[in-house]
């Protein structure tokens, strides 16, 4: 009972949040100043080297009554202060009283544990254990309420109050608590190991187990002792540093939960008037944690080692904290609530461990030293780390930084992962050998995969009907779908699939992989508001991008590019949970009277960030409506200039970029370059093109108040002749430079169009707008360059049958098309210049007032 009451007394520590705001308002102290106290006081708490010391050196009957006295001067003193001269109180010295608080609650948490932990022999040590861990728990719930309902305002009584009780609680303690005599060494002679402090509290009546001669009985040794170590001998112990690594991680990403759950569910989106629920929860999870596992532990100690119930914990943790990236919102109860399962799990058995482990001879001192964990884990770690991550990930809103989820993340995920079509060339040749397709056959599975990723006007109108909270969850369950039967059909019936069957699935396939694209584009756009559209955009088109390199090297790396349908099982299942994730991450539907008032969105965006915006309201309504553009589609937009302007170097551009790309090994090989780096050039032209698109992203949204968006295509058109001139030109053994520089000017082109789109016919329609505009892609390349490199290839005087193949040699197998090339390109850069004047007459792009 007296253990009971020592560990709900010093747990009042866990109740700091409740008064501190009111500590922080009666001395006047800064947010940075009170929070160097509740850190100062945590560190104390945590750090109990020192009182493990002292408390080995003195013993616990000693050590209960020193913590009270020093508690009671503390607290007393805090209140003396408080009333007589508050305005000298700074929160150094504040903090510095807290340290001392903290290190003497720790005599009371060893006098509650040391005597008590084998009270009822070792096969119930956890039960004990965890019982007074679970009192110290609720201390905390306990204390809040007190402050709460009899002292709220009032701290400098409240302090009063906490002197009182700890000196009366630690001096009743010292009464109950058993007193060591001289005849409790009576059994043992005096070649046996030193008393040790804790052992005074044995009754004499108790058998002493020790290595020792029984002289009542016979004189042989009794090697029942267990080992003891402590100081240099357990700092060189590999079990000690194990255990304290995992106190490290698992304690202290737990305490990270707790000490931030106002702001994970505030970041999250998630219900922010069931914070004081999720408190009380995560205490009561605490606590039930730590008796359960004390008790099981103890019921299955024969079979299964305590250490079990750690490597539960971390279990428990890990699946926490990945259900804080995917859980609906509305949920966020659920991982916090066990959170403190977790944590009381770890409390409950972590002590004992050490206990048992080290033995009962150094305990203090030991405990102390592993509870350096807690001081360095939270505090000193996943504090300022998480921190860090808040503070670089926020915004200001209405003047205080908030971070806003997950939204970008999963939109970098989801492109990534429809990136994938961008691999089609690592396996579509193991695909040939494996279900004996032609060139033909294979060449038409090629086209059609690709006829499906820019065939997005469909996906577009559904997708703008939809949103994209229903599109994503519905296009990555198609998806999975449509994985698992071409998985099914290569896997077990082969000889049943055709070019046709393969080839219709692939272009579902890149239908569905659009409602992706706009899923990623359309939440995200104006996440960190309309000067930062560009690099935004950019960096979603980049992952796509990356997306083909990425899977690629997954295929040939983990899948020994040849199981072609064991990375088909593979790419499904990443889509449904990179789907799922969004899913879960993007704010849900509001309905339409609730966001009359909120930022304009499309149907995509209906569920509307407007409630939490990037830039203040002051800011957004100095931009006026006559900036905004408006949402226009259909016809409207088809007879609108801008439009075909836009239209022209997009299908230029990027065809001409697909040529290179779908053509390198041809080019080289025509132009007698070294065919060993088709490999080396094929990255280098998927690198540059990811640099274009976050490089036009950055800096056209750096000189978007000088330059509207329409240079950089025009920039890109322009880059684009400069290529072709070069293949050219260009010695043989330098053609990775003109490939490099097709995949730069394709991701400028890539890093521009879709903000234009955007941003001159508006978001109400992007879904159906995009898809317009890719259009683009399917008639550039496909419908227009391959057919036309294709005829000049076959038609060449230079062409000649090689082993029964048909190959061409020389500058004119490809000239004629890169002439044809530049001379597009001149075009595209003409519509560019017309569209850059239609954009300055609009007046668009005048954002100085929205800058900060």
């Amino acid at each position: 009972m007296a253990g009971l009451l020592l560990m709900g007394s010093v747990g009042s520590n866990h109740s700091i949040s409740v008064w501190n705001a009111q500590l922080r308002a009666l001395l006047g102290f800064s947010e940075a100043g009170i929070s160097f106290v509740c850190s100062m006081a945590s560190f104390g708490a945590y750090f109990s080297v020192t009182p493990g010391f002292v408390f080995d050196r003195i013993g616990a009957h000693n050590s209960v009554l020193l913590g009270g006295f020093l508690l009671a001067s503390i607290y007393l003193g805090l209140y003396v202060g408080l009333v007589t001269f508050p305005e000298t109180m700074t929160p150094l010295g504040v903090g510095i009283a807290f340290v001392v608080l903290g290190q003497a609650t720790n005599f009371g948490v060893f006098a509650a544990l040391g005597p008590n932990e084998d009270l009822f022999g070792h096969e119930h040590r956890g039960k004990v254990m965890a019982i007074e861990l679970a009192a110290f728990s609720a201390g905390g719930a306990l204390f809040a309420e007190l402050y709460k309902h009899l002292f709220d305002g009032e701290v400098a009584q409240y302090f009063r109050f906490m002197g009182c009780l700890m000196l009366t609680v630690f001096v009743l303690a010292w009464v109950t608590l058993y007193r060591p005599t001289k005849d409790d060494t009576t059994h043992s002679v005096s070649a046996a190991p030193p008393m040790h402090a804790l052992e005074e509290f044995m009754p004499p009546d108790a058998a002493i187990v020790k290595s020792s001669f029984d002289v009542d009985e016979s004189c042989y040794l009794v090697s029942t002792v267990q080992y003891d170590v402590t100081g240099r001998d357990i700092l060189s112990d590999s079990r000690f540093w194990l255990l304290f690594a995992t106190v490290f991680i698992l304690v202290g990403s737990s305490l990270f939960v707790m000490a931030n759950i106002a702001f994970i569910v505030e970041s999250l989106g998630g219900p922010m008037e069931q914070i004081p629920t999720m408190v009380a929860l995560f205490s009561v999870g605490n606590c039930c944690g730590r008796v359960v596992a004390g008790i099981i532990s103890d019921s299955v100690l024969d079979r299964f080692p305590r250490i079990y119930f750690i490597s539960l914990a971390s279990i428990l943790v890990g699946s926490i904290h990945t259900l804080f990236l995917i859980i609906p919102r509305a949920y966020l109860i659920i991982p916090i609530t066990l959170a403190g399962i977790a944590d009381g799990v770890m409390f409950a058995a972590f002590p004992v461990l050490t206990r048992e482990t080290f033995g009962a001879r150094h305990f203090g001192k030991n405990f102390g030293l592993i509870s350096v964990a807690n001081a360095l884990g939270f505090p000193l770690f996943f504090s300022p780390v998480g921190s860090f991550v808040y503070s670089w990930s926020a915004q200001p809103v209405d003047g205080i930084q908030k971070c806003l989820g997950d939204d970008l993340l999963a939109g970098v995920l989801l492109m990534l992962g429809v990136g994938s079509t961008y691999a089609l060339s690592a396996w579509n040749a193991q695909l040939k050998t494996l279900l004996h397709f032609t060139q033909a056959g294979i060449s038409m599975v090629s086209a059609m995969t690709m006829l499906g990723s820019y065939m997005s006007y469909i996906p577009g109108m559904i997708f703008d009907r939809l949103g994209p909270y229903t599109s994503v969850l519905l296009s990555g369950t198609c998806m999975l779908a449509v994985h698992l039967a071409m998985f099914t059909a290569l896997q077990f019936a082969p000889e049943s699939v055709s070019p046709l069957g393969i080839g219709c699935a692939m272009m579902l396939f890149g239908l569905l992989s659009s409602f992706c694209v706009f899923s990623s584009i359309v939440p995200n756009e104006s996440l960190f508001g309309d000067a930062n559209r560009g690099k935004v955009m950019a960096s979603l088109t980049s992952a796509y991008s990356c997306g083909g390199a990425f899977f690629a090297f997954v295929f040939h790396e983990g899948f020994n590019g040849s199981d072609v349908p064991g990375y088909f099982l593979f790419v499904g299942n990443y889509l449904i949970a990179a789907c799922v994730f969004g899913w879960c991450v993007f704010a849900r539907p509001v309905r339409e009277e609730e966001s009359k008032d909120k930022k304009r969105r499309s149907g995509s965006v209906e569920f509307g960030l407007g409630g939490i915006s990037m830039e203040s309201s002051e800011q957004v309504n100095d931009a006026a409506d006559s900036e905004k553009p408006d949402d226009i589609t259909g016809v409207a937009l088809l007879t609108d200039v801008r439009f075909w302007m836009l239209f022209i170097p997009v299908m230029i551009v990027i065809g001409a970029g697909l040529l290179v790309m779908s053509n390198v090994s041809f080019i080289v090989e025509s132009l007698g370059g070294p065919v060993d780096q088709v490999p080396l050039m094929v990255a280098v032209f998927s690198i540059l093109n990811t640099l274009g698109r976050l490089l036009t992203g950055a800096v056209s949204d750096l000189l978007l108040t000088r330059y509207p968006r329409a240079y950089f295509t025009g920039a890109s058109a322009l880059f684009t002749a400069i290529t072709q001139g070069v293949f050219l030109s260009v010695s043989p053994r330098w053609l990775v430079l003109p490939v490099a520089m097709a995949g730069f000017s394709e991701g400028v082109m890539f890093g521009t169009f879709p903000v234009i789109i955007r941003e001159e016919f508006g978001l109400q329609h992007f879904g159906k707008n995009f898809g317009l505009l890719s259009l683009a892609n399917c008639v550039g390349y496909p419908l227009f360059f391959s057919p036309l490199a294709s005829y000049v290839y076959q038609h060449s005087t230079a062409t000649r049958t090689v082993d029964g193949v048909e190959k061409c040699f020389g500058t004119q197998c490809f000239g004629p098309v890169f002439i044809v090339a530049i001379a597009l390109s001149a075009v595209a850069l003409v519509c560019s210049i017309q569209l850059a004047r239609l954009q300055r007459r609009r007046k668009f792009y005048s954002y100085q007032q929205i800058r900060p």
